[in-house]
Parts: C-alpha cells; structure tokens; sequence
C-alpha cells in the first residue's frame, strides 16, 4: 500500500500541474492515467507468474519513503519560480 502513496504523488503532482498551466485538457490526463495503470498491471502479472517479487519489508519502507519524499520536494521547489515564470502570460 506504501508503494501505491510513492507512486501516487508524484504523478499526481504532475498531471495537476498539466492541467494547471493548461498544458493538457483533464480527460487527456486522465487517459494517460488509465493507459499507464492498465501498462503497469499488465507488466506486472507477467512479471509476477515467471518471477514472484518479494515484497519489502515496513522498514524498508519507512526509510525509502521519506527519502523519496524529500527529494521530490527539493527538485519541484529548486526551479519552481523560473518555471512558472515561463508560463506567465
């Protein structure tokens, strides 16, 4: 479930930030949602009937989480306002 939280963010970060610089219509975002979860979950089954993945344990998580946290936070904000600045109207 943590892993779905990690994944979450980001793309949703950038499909709202697409949407809000008018770079894309909503339903455009949303159909490339639904074309990379369908990807994803495809890949994934095959993946997991040759070679089962073990999953990570919630310590491993409570590090790698925050790590990533972190550092999606520090690269939005390192050139945020120059790049707002370029879609300034």
């Amino acid at each position: 479930m943590i892993w779905l939280l990690a994944a979450f963010l980001p793309a949703s970060s950038i499909a709202l930030s697409r949407v809000y610089l008018t770079a894309h219509w909503p339903t455009d975002i949303l159909a490339g949602a639904l074309l990379a979860s369908l990807v994803c979950s495809v890949s994934l089954a095959i993946t997991q009937t040759k070679h089962p993945i073990a999953t990570l344990s919630k310590r491993h998580w409570q590090i790698i989480l925050p790590v990533l946290l972190v550092s999606f936070t520090v690269l939005v904000s390192w050139n945020l306002s120059i790049a707002l600045q370029l879609y300034a109207y």
